[in-house]
């Protein structure tokens, strides 16, 4: 697929092993609450993945190639250790590897971070980067394959036209990464007053795979915030039956969609992959927003 020209595929590095006997130890000595988390995880995030999932991390930020994301870690790890505990499925770690395209890609992944930090959301989103005086901006490719109820707002120009406002941050005026639902911005991080955040939660089809005859593309879920504290949350939300009971009844009917959810009771507070203070997310609200994603095949 013409598409993918230009993107990358993380390369597959390490396996994790597969579910043992203490595994199912665990499952069976864990509460009835863990039981039902447990069981709500592999509804909403193995369902339909195979026997195998691969989970890409970002760390493929423009500006700083290479290096892991603080908050993109804790949403990682999170996933990662949910992900051992289910029989049947093998989670695989990978990391970036430009010699090969994304247009190989077959099969189910994970991905922790926005298209900024994460070369595969940013591959599936469909987002192209381009340099800036001050930074790095990035537009979606015009007539996407899929038609995204939600997208990232992540180019200055679009969030000034949007209305979007500036924020203060170290010293300098710096912009909010947004989301905007058809065209409109939507969701707006705030740094004045109640901080807060949005995390989208992105169940898409592995539309690199060759087009199925029958049946449906792999899945590809995305755990991606407008800024880290959003992305960090991801952690909040595979701890919370509540908010994964919720995703689970509103997304039954669908294969595909995307959800956010109010991330807010952001503070400066100690990181465990920081040597400095980060903010760091206490409350996931409720979803604010959820609807299905389908694809474009003209």
């Amino acid at each position: 697929m013409s598409a993918a020209a230009g993107y990358a595929l993380p390369k597959v590095i390490r396996s994790i092993r597969a579910f043992t006997n203490e595994d199912y130890k665990w499952l069976q000595d864990v509460s009835p609450a863990e039981r039902a988390l447990h069981r709500r995880f592999e509804e909403l995030f193995l369902n339909g993945v195979g026997n195998k999932v691969l989970l890409y991390p970002g760390k493929d930020h423009v500006l700083f190639p290479g290096r892991f994301h603080p908050d993109d870690q804790v949403a990682f790890e999170s996933l990662l250790r949910n992900g051992k505990r289910h029989a049947g499925n093998t989670v695989e770690l990978a990391e970036p590897d430009q010699a090969r395209s994304l247009a190989d890609g077959t099969g189910s992944f994970w991905c922790t971070g926005s298209p900024v930090s994460n070369a595969v959301t940013r591959g599936l989103f469909q987002y192209v980067p381009r340099r800036v005086p001050d930074g790095v901006d990035f537009t979606r490719r015009a007539n996407p394959t899929l038609d995204l109820p939600f997208e990232f707002v992540l180019d200055r120009g679009t969030l000034t036209q949007m209305g979007a406002v500036q924020r203060n941050e170290a010293g300098k005026r710096v912009y909010s990464w947004s989301l905007a639902r058809k065209g409109e911005l939507a969701f707006k991080p705030t740094s004045v007053g109640e901080l807060k955040d949005w995390l989208l939660v992105s169940r898409l089809p592995n539309f690199y795979e060759a087009r199925p005859a029958f049946g449906l593309y792999s899945p590809a879920i995305i755990f991606s915030g407008c800024h880290g504290a959003a992305t960090y949350a991801t952690r909040l939300l595979l701890e919370d039956i509540r908010r994964m009971t919720e995703l689970y009844e509103r997304t039954r009917n669908f294969e595909y969609w995307q959800a956010v959810f109010e991330v807010s009771d952001i503070a400066l507070g100690s990181h465990k992959f920081s040597d400095t203070p980060r903010r760091i997310p206490q409350y996931l609200g409720e979803i604010v927003a959820l609807e299905e994603v389908k694809l474009n095949y003209g």
